[in-house]
């Protein structure tokens, strides 16, 4: 397509461009006729990425174009004239004018003209969000999604202007419907998770879908699932909240993160379980045990409760805060060690044991080494679950070993899972 040629003819324009561009839903075209000429013309956009103000302006324009009796305009001269203060630049394929499509510029074709006008017409990005307070280190975009599906398709869309990334919309509901999209990247997202997300969405048969902004019980779901990520301060099933910029910048380096899932039990909304990414695609699921794990290995944990068992009874060991975490790094030709070392202040909150002397400083190092030997017991299950299962080091160790030995992460990071899979971790 890149070295194909625009057609002369208008209808021939769009059926090439329908063809190419199938799959994307969000692609729109709109004829506009100038009388004046009898001239027909086509305007293709990403849905959302446009500024419809200043569009609707040029229409206008086009539409009340008429022919000068005493000094005639050719049409090409007449639609530059009206175009000029948007228009960037001519094209004379279809492959560059896709690429300016998906870079969320606007295309005008003129029927029996064989260029086309690439017409700067982008929206801004909007609904900018403060800097969350957890994390102030990674800086970057901070954009929020809105109640508009196109709006927030057009957010993407200017976030990657990937012609693979693939749109795919559809509406919900027997009565009142509701449009939802599916987005992905064509070669990245797996077939049989495609398939069972669809499945999924072809089987919802609610008659009646609750408008997107208020839940059943009125509260506004983004508020909802904002409220509950406050909750990481008593329980350490809960990862940190993962802004835009967090995943932009792992896109870039090791590829990998880990994202919270939300799900609806009795009608609410919980998190619980977390997705595991890797190159844009879902590697693995974790469930809650895991989650502590992870946070463990992490040092977020900020709160929440250790239960082990000492003498066959229960106990269980308040959280409080950490004091300390240091990871260092060794290396042994190109054997990696990653060595993580973590310190936290708790508390004895509730002991079964009938000889319990919690005023005894001997009993409570005992319960300190208890609650520290099932805190260890957990962390080897993810860090195996990581290297082996899901063979992605979503625990960013990357960073140290990029600070600590650069040279190294230089010649190794294009297969850092390949490292980290084969890594010593204490």
């Amino acid at each position: 397509m890149k070295s194909t040629p625009l057609h002369i003819k208008l209808d021939q324009k769009q059926e090439k461009l329908k063809s190419e561009l199938d799959m994307q839903d969000d692609v729109v075209f709109k004829q506009v006729f100038i009388p004046g000429y009898e001239v027909s013309g086509l305007f293709v956009f990403v849905n959302g990425t446009m500024d419809y103000r200043a569009f609707n302006e040029v229409v206008l324009d086009l539409s009340a174009a008429k022919v000068e009796s005493r000094h005639t305009v050719s049409i090409e001269m007449l639609v530059i004239s009206k175009i000029c203060s948007v228009r960037e630049q001519d094209v004379e394929t279809y492959g560059k004018a896709k690429e300016h499509i998906f870079d969320g510029k606007t295309f005008l074709f003129i029927d029996g003209m064989a260029n086309g006008y690439v017409l700067n017409l982008k929206k801004e990005k909007i609904r900018t969000l403060s800097e969350p307070s957890t994390e102030r280190v990674v800086r970057g975009p901070k954009l929020g999604f809105i109640e508009s599906l196109q709006e927030n398709i057009g957010l993407i869309r200017q976030y990657s202007n990937h012609p693979n990334l693939i749109v795919k919309q559809q509406k919900l509901g027997t009565l009142e419907k509701r449009e939802v999209a599916l987005i992905y990247y064509e070669g990245k997202a797996s077939d049989p998770l495609l398939k069972e997300v669809n499945n999924r969405i072809n089987g919802v048969k609610t008659t009646d879908l609750q408008d997107s902004g208020i839940a059943d019980d009125g509260e506004i779901p983004s508020n909802v699932i904002y409220e509950l990520k406050d909750n990481v301060n008593r329980t350490n099933k809960i990862l940190p909240p993962l802004t835009m910029g967090k995943v932009s910048s792992s896109l870039q380096s090791d590829g990998s993160f880990a994202i919270q899932a939300v799900d609806i039990r009795r009608g609410k909304l919980i998190l619980e379980g977390a997705g595991v990414i890797n190159n844009s695609k879902l590697v693995g699921v974790m469930d809650d045990e895991d989650i502590a794990a992870l946070n463990w290995l992490n040092g977020n944990v900020k709160g929440g409760i250790i239960e082990a068992v000492q003498h066959g009874k229960p106990i269980s060991v308040e959280v409080i805060k950490r004091t300390r975490r240091k990871v260092t790094t060794e290396l042994n030709g190109d054997h990696l060690t990653i060595n993580v070392k973590v310190a936290y202040t708790g508390r004895l909150s509730e002991d079964w044991y009938g000889k319990e002397n919690s005023f005894e400083e001997a009993y409570l190092k005992e319960i300190e080494h208890i609650a520290e030997d099932e805190v260890k017991k957990d962390v080897k299950k993810i860090v195996y679950k990581l290297q082996h299962e899901y063979k992605t080091g979503v625990a960013g160790f990357y960073r140290y070993v990029e600070n600590q030995h650069p040279k190294f992460w230089e010649k190794n990071k294009q297969k850092w899972d390949e490292v980290f899979s084969k890594a010593d971790i204490n």
